[in-house]
């Protein structure tokens, strides 16, 4: 019931709560929505399929067109974008050898040993010795990236990435009505979303690898025309844009030996960890082979729950040995990684 006065004074009765403003439901919506998220969270967090937590930083690769690799830190508030022009010729691993960007996924598509977007995201790593966490692509056919400018940038980001359109997001990504394919769960979509949507579009630099000299003008034996990467330049164009606060602040110290059988496998590994601000010291060939995939030793227990060792389980798949169970490991440092046949297969 609510009371109203009238232009001569007396009062009228109005029984029941009227219209609510429109405008007053809209924030409601989205409080309930990021409450139900957030509850969703508490349960799909229990487990340790996410690859990230939402506050350290996460670098996935878009099969888009053109491909380019996104990477945010959500301590900076900093997003880039680095995009990849499709003649760009990528290094892709398991025996293939060189291949067009644009052609790596569809490529991934024919392997029966392992999923496409594998295959992408470990081409773009070894490619620019960028740490991979995820991949991002749509089933059947590469999405338009239609990013060239600051610009677009704004618009892109006001279009797809507002509060406002989170309860139709959230719906899209938990009922799985989406034909995304991706190694990301769920909630890590969630998140990525959010973090996206919290950003003003100049916290996200856009960088053309095409328009940069990280790229030169090259032709295969054929004739086609491609892009190859200047890795002396290509280090000082993604300096620091892909470091993780968190591992550089913990400053473990680590050896990487290669009991592959792959040449130069651990100084590329040094390479890839150091991008993202781990302290390699040390990267050495061992002198047997294993047939394991990637083995963490340890010279303190204690080390078992730092960040680089989380880091490199979510990501590699490495398994932690007991401490000392290494006859071999330095002591110069603070955990040791050995690298097996399996993390080339």
């Amino acid at each position: 019931m609510r009371r109203t006065t009238n232009r001569s004074g007396s009062f009228k009765v109005r029984v029941g709560g009227g219209k609510s403003n429109p405008r007053q439901r809209i924030p409601k919506l989205i409080i309930w929505c990021l409450a139900i998220i957030l509850l969703l969270s508490g349960f799909i967090s229990l487990n340790n399929l996410n690859k990230w937590d939402g506050s350290n930083r996460l670098t996935v690769v878009l099969n888009s067109d053109p491909m380019a690799v996104f990477t945010i830190d959500p301590v900076k508030r900093q997003a880039y974008i680095a995009v990849i022009p499709e003649e760009t010729m990528l290094y892709v691993p398991y025996g293939y050898g060189e291949y067009k960007a644009s052609s790596v996924y569809k490529l991934g598509e024919l392997d029966k040993k392992r999923p496409a977007g594998v295959l992408l995201e470990r081409s773009v790593e070894n490619s620019f010795d960028i740490l991979i966490d995820g991949y991002i692509a749509t089933k059947g056919v590469s999405f338009p990236f239609p990013i060239k400018s600051s610009k677009d940038i704004a618009a892109y980001k006001s279009k797809y990435f507002s509060f406002l359109k989170l309860p139709g997001i959230a719906l899209g990504v938990f009922t799985g009505a989406n034909t995304l394919d991706t190694n990301l769960t769920k909630m890590d979509l969630m998140r990525l979303y959010l973090s996206i949507a919290s950003l003003r579009s100049d916290q996200i630099r856009l960088v053309n690898l095409g328009d940069r000299s990280v790229l030169r003008d090259d032709k295969l034996p054929d004739g086609t025309s491609v892009k190859v990467i200047d890795t002396d330049i290509l280090a000082s164009v993604i300096q620091d844009n892909f470091q993780d606060q968190a591992i550089r602040t913990e400053n473990v110290t680590l050896e990487i030996v290669n009991a592959s059988g792959q040449n130069q496998l651990a100084g590329q590994f040094g390479k890839i960890l150091r991008n993202i601000g781990a302290n390699v010291l040390v990267t050495t060939t061992a002198q047997n082979d294993v047939s394991f995939a990637c083995v963490i030793y340890f010279t303190k227990d204690s080390l078992k729950t730092s960040y680089i060792v989380t880091k490199l389980k979510k990501r590699y798949g490495c398994k932690i040995s007991e401490i000392g169970n290494s006859s071999d490991m330095s002591n110069q440092t603070d955990i040791q990684v050995v690298l097996g046949e399996d993390f080339v297969k």
